[in-house]
């Protein structure tokens, strides 16, 4: 039995438990063009992007040596999504979120991150569920949790007004909510949450 015959349950196995390369190397193949587009989808910058990339592939080599995975496919699209977001939610960290002179909207940059949080359940599914939205829901959820914008980006990029922004994110999230408990099984079926 040769190495390209092993499943991607079988070559998991291996590569855990005899830590052997070769394995780890034949089961990320398949996957690094997927990992490229989605740091290319988060970052602008390619520089950002490589260097994401590279530490993605350096924190998969050592979470794949303890993770018990059933759909690696779904498992890999997750774990460099929320590397992805995390990396965006430090990078934002970096700009003070109190500051002289920003008034009341102090407050919406701090609710950002609860908002987040509630939406992450919903994440897999948002590029499928987007097109259902009107053209200002999905630009605004778009730009929020897809690119990280906070709401006065997101008002320079779209000149929309701040309670505006707020409304269209939380009318959407209610849209999408009620959209994907209808669509949901079946995307996950077909497997379109993936690929």
């Amino acid at each position: 039995m040769t190495i390209s015959s092993f499943s991607e349950n079988q070559l998991l196995y291996l590569y855990q438990t005899t830590g052997d390369s070769q394995f780890l190397v034949r089961l990320l193949n398949p996957y690094q063009i997927k990992i490229k587009k989605l740091c290319k989808y988060y970052f602008s910058n390619p520089e950002d992007q490589q260097d994401y990339y590279m530490d993605i592939i350096e924190s998969l080599i050592l979470k794949l040596k303890t993770q018990t995975i059933k759909d690696l496919n779904a498992w890999i699209f997750i774990f460099v999504r929320n590397f992805c977001l995390t990396k965006i939610g430090k990078q934002n960290k970096d700009k003070a979120i109190f500051q002289p002179g920003k008034g009341n909207y102090e407050m919406l940059e701090y609710m950002e991150e609860k908002e987040r949080t509630e939406f992450e359940a919903l994440e897999e599914a948002i590029y499928y569920v987007l097109k259902y939205l009107s053209p200002q829901q999905k630009t605004c959820l778009e730009l929020f949790y897809l690119k990280g914008k906070s709401y006065k980006e997101i008002n320079n990029i779209t000149g929309y007004e701040l309670r505006k922004i707020k409304s269209y994110i939380q009318n959407g999230k209610r849209r999408m909510k009620s959209i994907l408990e209808k669509i949901a099984p079946i995307l996950l079926n077909q497997e379109l949450l993936i690929t």
